[in-house]
């Protein structure tokens, strides 16, 4: 039995070592040039595209909204997005949320979200309160047109 551990032991350590000297051999030394100022540029880009609510290259702009304010756990919620394209509203999107809290699971808490008027969509929801007490969510809202899907996601605070 112990020679069964030992030589076991034995393998694994060459593996890691292997892996190793192949990992040395082979990496550059680079994963980005100036990762810095890459890093800079990435979020002034993602603040950018945050603060205008562009989801895309094609004039795609969306604001998201929940209702009533604060926003409470365990209370029906109205969710609504509001969406244009080039100035003009969007009426023929079908949009998902999926509401999460980031480093816990919550279950599955997917609102639809249909068009009212004019480019606006809402859908009702409840928010659970989080046992430990957490105040954090996120809403990844799905946007489906023509096959197409384009999210965007918003981060805000839920009282308990």
């Amino acid at each position: 039995m112990k020679t069964l551990i030992i030589t076991v032991s034995i393998f694994a350590l060459s593996a890691v070592v292997g892996a190793i000297v192949v990992g040395v051999n082979v990496f550059d030394g680079v994963v980005v040039e100036k990762p810095y100022e890459t890093g800079l540029e990435w979020d002034r880009i993602q603040n950018e595209q945050a603060d205008s609510g562009a989801l895309n290259d094609k004039g795609l702009h969306a604001v998201f909204d929940i209702n009533p304010k604060p926003v409470r756990a365990m209370s029906e919620l109205v969710f609504s997005m509001y969406l244009e394209e080039s100035g003009r509203p969007v009426t023929d999107a079908d949009i998902t949320l999926d509401l999460t809290m980031p480093g816990m699971f919550m279950g599955i808490n997917r609102p639809v979200l249909k068009h009212v008027k004019d480019g606006r969509y809402e859908g009702k929801g409840v928010i659970p309160a989080c046992p430990h007490g957490g105040k954090q969510w996120k809403a990844e809202v799905n946007i489906e047109r023509g096959g197409k899907v384009e999210t965007a996601s918003y981060t805000f605070e839920v009282n308990q």
